[in-house]
């Protein structure tokens, strides 16, 4: 054990004395993305790396880190309408989810930062880019090509990868994230997740690609096609943590450090603790940091006080307002809840949740069971995950406030197989050789040393498609047999 320190000091030590020079564009504004990519670069921070950060969210500087903001939201209140947005359909939901990186995209490439970020000529030793979608900032990899590039997600493996990591998804294998299906798909879910899947695939090429490759070469000047831009040398996912998503063949480029954000979690404030006192649990509501419970119909707010106020235990709901009518005795109210110290606490019973990958991830981490709520782009496939894994229910969000909301609180309060398989997911996401950010800080630092890490890169990975799949030849074969054919054809018929 000692030895293995000291070898760790010397390599912190030394990894310190010699920090990288690191650019990051982290455009993607939600606040949990924020959560993921910062962990990261404020982790390499603490190595002695120095790093300027060009983010969707604002956040504050520390020694080694510089953050510049590119300022742009969702959009203007920083909300999602819960009364729009759970009401769409699968397709609904993929053009909902386009239209909005496009329209967020349009805003921060006219930022204040943005000109910050065109003006930088000094070079780096890695870029680390956050790929989901917002292509538009693609031009930055032109800008600064030959640098080294770690690609981050805190998204996940999604269609927004596949084509530039070359990953194999059958649609019979891989549920698309917008369409809730299970895993184990009946015939006409692989039918409609194969529709599905063609239709996305053809909006990303044929609409969301010459799109943003007009908006990037307007700031950035002329490009070649931006998908030819989108090379990683190594490629950091928030999948996982082992259990959490479905098993899948990868690159030896990616690797997966889903819940780097995760932690034991502190103690909680007195505030809690003294509204918790004498409880043996209590509820926790979030709907995360994009949709606020505040924005809800009054008459679904006082709805869903009523049927909490029915219940003999005490709820923690995350609400935007200071203060809320009619609120019940057992209902405390939070516009800022520490999610996962309340997800860390021993009394904590029930998660109810929009089913955010994050918040999935962590109440997993922790061991809570999970009813989940889904409003849009993952969370509907997060939230079937929860039923597959026996950890949770999910409903719609027109059940919010009505009988079945009550009905699913007290069926998963009576039912302790959630809570049994809750903890047995946490002990399978724990039981790791390192933790998820050790790994994904290894692996950065590992491309840094190695000048990109060239040799983890696929041996087709610069192959066209035609080749990787061998159509010329298999076109080369179709011509020769036609040409045998016909010739034996010929000959028969003279004879």
């Amino acid at each position: 054990m000692l030895v293995q320190f000291l070898c760790k000091s010397l390599c912190f030590i030394f990894t310190c004395a010699h920090g990288a020079k690191i650019l990051a564009v982290l455009p993607v504004p939600s606040p949990c993305h924020a959560i993921f990519n910062h962990v990261l670069v404020e982790a390499l921070a603490d190595r002695g790396h120095d790093l300027i950060v060009f983010s969707g969210r604002e956040a504050k500087n520390r020694p080694h880190l510089r953050y510049v903001h590119l300022n742009g939201s969702f959009s203007n209140d920083e909300t999602v309408s819960f009364e729009s947005v759970g009401t769409f359909g699968p397709f609904g939901n993929v053009q909902f989810v386009f239209g909005t990186v496009y329209n967020t995209c349009k805003v921060q490439l006219e930022a204040h930062g943005m000109k910050e970020l065109l003006r930088l000529e000094e070079s780096f030793d890695l870029i680390i880019y956050e790929s989901v979608g917002f292509d538009c900032f693609l031009g930055v990899l032109h800008k600064f090509r030959g640098t080294a590039t770690v690609g981050i997600s805190a998204h996940g493996l999604s269609h927004w990868n596949f084509d530039a990591l070359k990953l194999w998804t059958p649609p019979a294998a891989y549920p698309l994230e917008f369409l809730p299906v299970p895993s184990a798909m009946s015939f006409l879910q692989r039918l409609h997740n194969w529709l599905l899947t063609q239709i996305v695939r053809l909006n990303f090429w044929l609409v969301h690609t010459p799109r943003h490759q007009v908006l990037a070469e307007e700031h950035f000047g002329p490009l070649p096609p931006i998908r030819s831009l989108e090379k990683f040398n190594l490629f950091l996912s928030n999948s996982g943590p082992v259990g959490l998503d479905p098993g899948r063949f990868l690159p030896p480029a990616v690797k997966e450090v889903g819940c780097i954000q995760c932690s034991n979690g502190k103690q909680l404030r007195r505030k809690y603790l003294e509204f918790l006192e004498e409880m043996e649990s209590f509820i926790f509501m979030s709907f995360g940091s994009n949709i606020k419970s505040s924005s809800l119909p009054n008459e679904t707010i006082q709805s869903i006080l009523q049927t909490f106020g029915e219940l003999d235990i005490k709820v923690i709901w995350k609400f935007e307002s200071e203060s809320v009518p009619d609120k019940p005795a057992n209902v405390m109210i939070d516009k800022w809840v520490p999610q996962q110290d309340i997800l860390a606490h021993p009394k904590l019973c029930l998660f109810i949740t929009h089913g955010g990958r994050l918040s999935v991830q962590e109440a997993l981490f922790h061991g809570v069971p999970i009813l989940a709520i889904p409003f849009y782009s993952d969370q509907h496939l997060n939230g079937q995950g929860v039923v597959d894994k026996g950890v949770g229910v999910k409903l719609s969000v027109a059940d919010l406030g009505k009988r079945k909301f009550g009905q699913a609180i007290a069926h998963m309060l009576e039912n302790k197989s959630f809570s049994t398989q809750a903890k047995e997911m946490s002990s399978i996401a724990k039981d790791q050789p390192e933790s998820a950010l050790e790994r994904a800080v290894f692996w950065t630092e590992y491309a840094i040393r190695h000048k990109g890490a060239e040799h983890l890169q696929l041996a087709w990975q610069n192959e066209n498609w035609y080749k990787l799949y061998s159509l010329d030849v298999a076109a080369a074969l179709a011509v020769v047999s036609v040409l045998i054919i016909y010739l034996l054809f010929k000959i028969n018929y003279r004879k």
